[in-house]
């Protein structure tokens, strides 16, 4: 046999799953579980590769698990659906092996269509948890507001309960394992055995208190929870799940409109947020972009402080030079004059004398090349200075834009949700006065259901049939012509009123076959 627990997160599927493993179903090998989290007091037993294959069917339609206002298998590509049923027929042939087996996947309440004709024996294991209460830690632990949470158990309970239809289904009350987890796993012992399930054993009762006192600080009891979030089909849905009047529910039931709007809302608010994150994750990184700039240039500016340096202890030795040749010629023309025998001497120094001003004056000209090119290379760098500053101001600009631009369409949600409060109050409104109207009709359709009743009494009475043949016998004595009299009237308006009431119950089965997701009741 198959086991696949089906339920949306947080709704107890872990702890089903849990018991089953203890009643000795195989779930999988050392190691396969997703990572323990510590808000899940019996330890998180959801398979890590069957949540990878999920989380990527959900993602090739841009989908997540709490994204799924416009989820349609139709809509996944062929190359992902060949993927995921490649994988996912290896792991029920890997399963197989152990039978009994069980899986639990809060996504596949969403996917099971999938999964679905690859199984031979499945039996579907439907977990039930008071949606309040899953809204309640789905706002602790994820901050999404109530009525969102509630969407999402309405779109998870739905796309299970159609999946599953045809099939073996065990329903299970999460509230009724907390309060009484004996009786409630004998139950399920039970149910599992009318289905063929082998190979099963009922835990030790030590072992089942142990297990459920993990969830008794996480439970509240239902009753006590607010009520006042649900709508109409939500209760509905709620109601014939606990009162498990299973012979009730549609096979295929559709979603309240109110919850798709609840989806999409949400979802469009989403997305705006992660694409102003976005913009403001860029904008970080273009002003840490300006800033490294920024320091390069004053990194670059320090080095040009240093070649001036080096240039201006260069034009001090220049100036050293300069005055020591000056010196040197006034000496020889001093010893020209004092010492003319020396002068071959004086000749030898001088052009010694010679070379080193040659030698010094390539050094200078050098040395002046070198200038030149600092004085080119300062100029470019303060030409991508101000390039530099010229891109600030226009990342400076797009900042002010987008900052306008947030602003519009934060007024623009405003002005939506203003919309959306008003036609909600003028859709109750309607609701409202349809109902009154209906129920109007129906004290008429009484009255009238109830004069025709009477009427046929009087009519075939005694007293009508011997007084109206009287009166009929002296109209043929007088050979008067028959005329048409009030009770005439009365019966021609009720035989009108009758082939009236007959058309509407057609029209009113037909569109039930239309759609059958749609029942009114009249009071």
């Amino acid at each position: 046999m198959q086991l696949i627990v089906l339920g949306m997160q947080n709704s107890g599927t872990t702890t089903v799953t849990r018991i089953l493993n203890m009643m000795g179903v195989y779930y999988g090998p050392e190691g396969m579980r997703v990572s323990e989290m510590l808000r899940d007091p019996v330890g998180n037993w959801e398979r890590k590769d069957l949540r990878e294959l999920s989380e990527n069917v959900l993602s090739a339609v841009d989908a997540r698990w709490d994204k799924i206002a416009d989820f349609d298998l139709q809509k996944l590509p062929k190359v992902a659906k060949d993927q995921f049923m490649k994988k996912v027929t290896n792991l029920v042939l890997e399963l197989d092996v152990n039978k009994p087996w069980v899986i639990n996947e809060p996504c596949m309440c969403l996917l099971f269509p999938l999964l679905r004709p690859l199984l031979e024996t499945p039996i579907c294991i439907l977990v039930n948890r008071s949606p309040v209460h899953i809204a309640q830690e789905l706002r602790d632990f994820h901050g999404f507001p109530i009525k969102f949470s509630m969407a999402l158990w309405e779109k998870y309970t739905i796309s299970a309960l159609s999946a599953s239809a045809g099939l073996p289904r065990i329903f299970v009350s999460f509230e009724e394992i907390v309060k009484n987890p004996v009786n409630a796993i004998e139950q399920l012992n039970k149910y599992l055995c009318e289905c063929d399930v082998q190979g099963l054993r009922l835990p030790h009762e030590r072992e089942i208190r142990d297990l459920v006192q993990k969830n008794l600080n996480n439970s509240e009891d239902p009753d006590r929870l607010d009520h006042s979030f649900f709508n109409i089909c939500q209760k509905r849905l709620l109601e014939t799940i606990e009162k498990k009047q299973f012979d009730q529910l549609d096979p295929h039931p559709s979603l309240s409109v109110e919850a798709i709007e609840t989806l999409f809302q949400f979802e469009d608010k989403a997305n705006f947020e992660e694409a102003y994150k976005k913009k403001c994750v860029e904008f970080t990184e273009q002003t840490e972009v300006l800033d490294a700039k920024e320091r390069e240039n004053r990194s670059f500016k320090s080095k040009i402080d240093e070649k001036d340096a080096i240039i201006q202890g260069n034009n001090r030795d220049l100036m050293d030079v300069q005055n020591a040749l000056k010196d040197a010629r006034n000496e020889v023309v001093h010893l020209k004059k004092e010492k003319g025998r020396e002068v071959e001497e004086l000749k030898k120094q001088g052009e010694k004398l010679r070379e080193d001003i040659c030698e010094r004056e390539e050094s200078l000209k050098i040395m002046k090349n070198s200038l030149i090119q600092y004085e080119l290379d300062l100029h470019e760098a303060k030409n991508e200075l101000q390039s530099t500053h010229e891109r600030m101001e226009m990342f400076s600009r797009d900042v002010d834009l987008l900052q306008t631009e947030i602003q519009k369409y934060k007024r623009i949600q405003r002005e939506a949700e203003t919309t959306i409060k008003s036609r909600e109050k003028y859709l109750k409104t309607l609701e409202s006065s349809l109902e009154h109207e209906k129920y109007s009709v129906y004290k008429l359709t009484r009255w009238l259901e109830k004069l025709g009743s009477d009427f046929k009494v009087f009519k075939q009475s005694k007293r009508w049939t011997i007084g109206h043949g009287v009166v009929r016998m002296l109209e043929m004595a007088l050979m008067r012509k028959k005329v048409p009299i009030a009770m005439d009237h009365i019966g021609g308006i009720l035989l009108q009123f009758g082939d009236w009431k007959s058309s509407g119950s057609k029209k009113k089965a037909g569109a039930q076959k239309k759609k059958p997701g749609l029942k009114i009741s009249v009071p």
